[in-house]
């Protein structure tokens, strides 16, 4: 069975191809363009949602961390690229109508500017959960201690109470020998 991702990516991907072709050879959005924007943020919304829950639990989906990753850096570069079609939506620029290549960046560094954005954002995040995470621990440490000082003192209240309590067992032994001795 092929992995739901891929079907959707692959419509992504031919949408967004649609619309920066449509826009290179009219120079303009047409209704086409629009249409297609509006299934392409549909599609890209349901994506966003489904890595989100991918990305609390990839193995339970058969992904590992790489795969997750793989897919967030795709959604950014797709973004990216829709952002660029919605801004010449919205106000096209002349220089781009009149450039025979198109207002589209298709080289490699975009996605090297991707990468490096997703894993500095991916770092930050990660840093950010560890310092909680080391937070929390430092409070888990403390009430540990806590209970653990609050348990010995118990022990030794304990101790304490047993000995009083067999010292007491031994004085009414004798107590109740004396007594037996007394009425016999």
């Amino acid at each position: 069975m092929e992995d739901p991702f891929d079907d959707i990516k692959d419509e992504v991907e031919e949408g967004v191809k649609r619309c920066e072709k449509l826009i290179r050879q009219n120079g303009f959005t047409t209704q086409e363009v629009a249409e297609i924007r509006v299934q392409i943020e549909g599609d890209l919304k349901v994506l966003g949602e489904a890595v989100r829950i991918i990305e609390r639990m990839p193995a339970r989906y058969g992904l590992t961390q790489c795969d997750v990753d793989e897919r967030v850096l795709w959604m950014v570069g797709v973004q990216r690229r829709m952002e660029k079609i919605n801004s010449l939506c919205i106000a096209p620029d002349e220089e781009d109508k009149e450039n025979t290549d198109g207002p589209f960046i298709d080289d490699e560094s975009a996605d090297t500017d991707d990468a490096d954005c997703y894993l500095r954002t991916h770092f930050e995040t990660q840093h950010e959960k560890h310092m909680v995470q080391d937070a929390n621990l430092r409070k888990l440490d403390a009430a540990m201690l806590r209970q653990k000082s609050i348990a010995t003192e118990i022990n030794i209240e304990l101790t304490t109470q047993d000995n009083l309590l067999t010292s007491l067992e031994g004085k009414i032994d004798h107590a109740t020998g004396q007594l037996m001795k007394l009425s016999v």
